[in-house]
């Protein structure tokens, strides 16, 4: 074979495998974001019911402090009344892709 055409070869594959890279990284991000979005959302609804001794007195405030130790950031966070709920939005990055998430949780049992 010429260098040309194992050249060609090698271009080929790199194209062919860039977009299954990029899609692989995207569910990496999306799995990155829901587990981040999922502990964020216990441990908010932990805190407001006082099942946890948070640092803060916010539950918004722990469910941020979770959020960032599993690699993301809160977007939003509303707590419901005693009965309700804590909803959590998170954005986390993998690579160069950033994925949102939500989850909600409601109290301890």
């Amino acid at each position: 074979m010429s260098v040309p055409i194992v050249a060609a070869m090698a271009g080929g594959a790199v194209v062919l495998a860039l977009p299954i890279l990029v899609a692989a990284q995207a569910l990496v991000a999306g799995a990155s974001a829901a587990n981040a979005a999922d502990a964020a959302a216990l441990a908010a609804a932990d805190a407001q019911f006082g099942a946890v001794a948070a640092e803060s007195a916010d539950a918004c405030e722990f469910a941020a402090v979770v959020a960032e130790a599993n690699g993301a950031a809160i977007v939003e966070c509303s707590l419901g009344p005693a009965t309700a709920e804590a909803r959590v939005t998170v954005r986390a990055r993998a690579g160069v892709l950033w994925a949102t998430r939500q989850a909600r949780a409601g109290p301890p049992q």
